[in-house]
């Protein structure tokens, strides 16, 4: 049996210290310019959402609009529950 390797990240917070993250899913909004990213923390305790644009995961934003949180909460509910 193999294991699936996940896909982890380098992130910088606003001092420039980086930490790994994981990536749980990438994914589009109808109707949004952007690319969505769900990632968490590797102890997999802490979860956050930003957006993006392009093919590369650079330059993640995470100033999402009320809207764009909502349908983000519902794409990840509906992940974790067939995790």
């Amino acid at each position: 049996m193999n294991a699936i390797k996940p896909d982890i990240i380098d992130v910088y917070d606003d001092k420039g210290k980086k930490q790994k993250m994981e990536v749980v899913s990438i994914f589009n909004i109808k109707g949004y310019d952007y690319n969505y990213i769900i990632y968490c923390d590797l102890s997999r305790k802490n979860y956050y959402v930003a957006k993006f644009k392009g093919e590369k995961i650079v330059d993640l934003d995470t100033k999402l609009s009320d809207a764009e949180l909502f349908l983000c909460n519902d794409f990840f509910e509906k992940v974790m529950k067939d995790v």
